[in-house]
């Protein structure tokens, strides 16, 4: 059998960047073989194993064949004579199809390294189209590497289209569109992730919008990319993309099908809704409208326990520094109004009381309890 660093690591390692994880393929191998040097298995499509040391991943090589639709509609054919470059072959971009020996030589037969030079990102065969998370996949390094200078090949923008016009990436199930779209946002540029799908028609087929020109959703992709210099925090992108991009397509369009399509959780929705609601987190509590205050603190979930509204408040106070606001929400004081109100509870109304008038005599104690902390502190 014969080993071969293969992947992201061989390419991250010729940009200079930092390698995070290793994985290798093995050639000549079978998964008898492999457990009896000590392998864990782990693969259910195919044989993949864990090392029994460094718990790296170890792949036997194989070839793919489509067979039906989707990501999933692959069959696996692994066999000792199934070579590197063979396994290569199946790899979605250049960049990505290298392999590098234990002693460091590298193995390119696809051109992966002059692509690295060019800074450009290109598919490996044609059959970069059967599969239609690729899409997603190339869009996401393409948002990766924007600070590279790398660019996508005519060639493959083509083949993106041929995907989308085919209907398979409707088959995608969500949580594999989120977590493309998760890591996306964890780069320095998540709008690219956002225009490269618009300029293939894939955004706009996924959220259901398919009349709306890729230029539509610049300020979408700006939106992300200002969101992305002050964090790194995903709900706060998706909170500035939808609150604070374009009005076309409208978020009350576009909400439910990024809920259903994408798999938005939903924290993350309902984080969306109450700020839509409740703009006035971005503020100080405002001392002139006690009441309001309140009424913010109780639909909010302040009332109750737990980092539900602190990561609201975070949230809110993210939007405010999007809208170069120079006063923030004050979390601090927000914070204080709900712990305060929460520690109002039964001993603190009229022994008497029962039913439905406990609990809005407790209300009325943490409204004037609020009202006034806030003329206190005015």
């Amino acid at each position: 059998m014969k080993t071969y660093l293969v992947g992201g690591a061989v390419r991250d390692s010729l940009l200079n960047l930092p390698v995070h994880e290793r994985d290798w393929v093995v050639v000549g191998g079978s998964p008898e073989a492999m457990l009896e040097q000590g392998f864990r298995a782990v693969g259910k499509d195919f044989p993949v194993f864990l090392h029994p040391s460094t718990n790296e991943e170890y792949a036997l090589a194989r070839t793919e064949r489509k067979q039906g639709q989707g990501y999933h509609g692959f069959a696996c054919h692994y066999a000792p004579d199934v070579s590197l470059e063979e396994d290569l072959a199946r790899r979605d971009l250049t960049i990505n199809a290298m392999a590098q020996t234990k002693d460091g030589t590298l193995i390119d037969p696809y051109g992966g390294r002059v692509d690295l030079e060019a800074r450009v990102l290109r598919h490996v065969t044609d059959a970069f189209s059967e599969d239609p998370l690729r899409v997603l996949r190339l869009a996401r390094f393409a948002a990766r590497f924007k600070r590279l200078g790398f660019s996508i090949a005519p060639e493959t923008q083509r083949l993106m289209q041929t995907i989308v016009a085919s209907g398979e990436l409707t088959t995608l199930p969500h949580e594999r569109l989120w977590q493309e779209l998760h890591k996306a946002l964890g780069t320095q540029h998540p709008g690219e992730f956002i225009a490269v799908l618009a300029q293939c028609g894939a955004l706009q087929q996924l959220l259901k919008v398919d009349n709306t020109g890729p230029t539509t959703f610049t300020p979408w992709t700006d939106t992300l990319n200002q969101s992305a210099m002050l964090c790194r925090n995903t709900t706060h992108h998706i909170a500035a993309w939808l609150l604070r991009g374009s009005k076309q397509p409208t978020l009350k369009d576009v909400l439910p099908a990024l809920t259903s399509q994408f798999g938005l959780p939903k924290r993350i929705v309902e984080h969306i809704a109450q700020l839509r609601v409740h703009p006035e987190l971005q503020a100080a509590p405002n001392a002139e409208a006690p009441d309001s205050v309140f009424n913010s603190l109780r639909d909010c979930g302040a009332l109750k326990q737990g980092e539900g509204f602190a990561d609201l408040l975070s949230t809110a106070a993210h939007l405010a520094r999007i809208d170069n606001h120079e006063q923030t929400n004050n979390r601090s004081e927000w914070l204080a109004l709900a712990e305060m109100c929460r520690e109002i509870g039964r001993g603190n109304v009229e022994a008497n009381l029962t039913g439905p008038a406990v609990g809005q005599a407790i209300e009325q104690a943490r409204r004037e309890a609020v009202a006034n902390a806030l003329a206190a502190n005015d």
